[in-house]
């Protein structure tokens, strides 16, 4: 086409192929003969190819019109309500229930900002510890079933995923309960194949994806913390993570859990910190009752492969099997930093003894919760 076009041929390469076709069509149709000896082209014939190019171009532009409006989110897209155990339907409305491949909707919910954090005002902490990373690029497919997650083997086909949430979920709940909380979301990059991604933050993901169910305020009162390896660094960790965000140690702690581990965190984690029973709660959550999660063997598993160790080795750093866990659930090999950020409790960081720790400790006094 000659330069009599050219300006309708830069309008077709910003518009798309689609309609930059469209326009060359009624083009090709409407150009006058290239030849001398050709004879020029009816009007007839012009006015048809040009109507014909405008509609085809309007065609074009109204199917890319429509798919963009059918991509667009709804308003209550995402995580779905109706969970059992959640009467209230906490969850984003107008979603499926959390079942299986029937757990998400397909389409994605509109996005949440992240907001800065607001933090100095909190005096207590609410710790969710992870159990698994979430493979998935999206956390929309976090309650699709097991293949959205890199679960160990003792963890397949009892539903987790399920659990997983309703974990996330009691956090945020308690955290939006307590204005003065800071919610901590806490595990380590503990899975080589699923890269450098760690289970706190796998748990954030979740909780952003799910627009922090109907409670966005805690959103910016959350924090990760991606070192632990183990229960008891879960707990000890995610103090040191509210020192490093506030200032302070925390006033009180709530945990968010398994029921059946309350005894490994309230009389063994608790107890081997020091930290003071009546500013310690435990909240047990319990997975559906006729599910796939059999609570029975867990329990029976928790006492013989955790309560059990963790009696004899409470820091869990001597007993060949809790020191395993640990290098095995680092594989990426990073270094805890907390002994530089949270000096008061650096001899308890180090402490590596049956007998329990004598040393100083900022929650021994009136002193706790005040800045350092």
């Amino acid at each position: 086409l000659d330069s009599r076009h050219g300006a309708d041929h830069g309008a077709s390469r910003r518009a798309g192929p689609w309609l930059g076709a469209a326009w060359a069509d009624a083009a090709m149709l409407t150009e006058a003969p290239s030849s001398p000896g050709a004879s020029s082209m009816s009007p007839v014939r012009r006015g048809l190819g040009l109507l014909v190019g405008v509609v085809t171009a309007s065609l074009v532009l109204c199917v890319v019109f429509a798919m963009q409006v059918a991509l667009l989110p709804t308003p209550g897209g995402g995580l779905g309500q109706g969970m059992a155990g959640d009467p209230q339907g906490t969850w984003p409305q107008g979603a499926q229930r959390l079942r299986g491949a029937q757990a998400y909707s397909p389409v994605a919910p509109a996005p949440v900002a992240v907001p800065a954090l607001n933090t100095s005002h909190c005096t207590e902490l609410v710790v969710v510890a992870g159990h698994a990373v979430l493979l998935s690029e999206s956390a929309l497919q976090a309650g699709r079933g097991e293949e959205a997650w890199l679960l160990e083997d003792y963890q397949r086909g009892q539903g987790l995923p399920d659990v997983f949430i309703s974990h996330i979920r009691g956090g945020v709940q308690a955290a939006a309960e307590n204005p003065h909380a800071l919610l901590v979301f806490s595990g380590g990059q503990s899975r080589t194949s699923a890269g450098p991604r760690s289970e706190g933050l796998s748990y954030w993901l979740v909780a952003q994806q799910s627009q922090w169910f109907h409670r966005p305020e805690v959103a910016s009162r959350t924090v990760l913390e991606e070192f632990s390896r183990d229960s008891f660094e879960n707990l000890l960790f995610s103090i040191a993570r509210f020192r490093e965000v506030t200032g302070r140690y925390p006033t009180a702690i709530s945990v968010v859990g398994f029921a059946f581990k309350e005894h490994r965190f309230r009389d063994l984690h608790r107890s081997a910190l020091r930290f003071p029973e009546s500013g310690f709660e435990y909240i047990g959550l319990q997975p559906e009752p006729g599910g796939a999660f059999d609570v029975e063997r867990a329990a029976q598993g928790e006492l013989e492969n955790a309560v059990t160790l963790f009696e004899k080795d409470p820091y869990g750093c001597s007993a060949p099997v809790l020191r395993g866990k640990r290098l095995q659930r680092n594989p990426f090999r990073r270094t805890v930093p907390y002994s530089v950020s949270c000096p008061e409790i650096r001899d308890l960081l180090a402490w590596c003894s049956a007998s329990r720790f004598a040393g100083p400790l900022p929650w021994d006094s009136a002193g706790v919760g005040v800045g350092v």
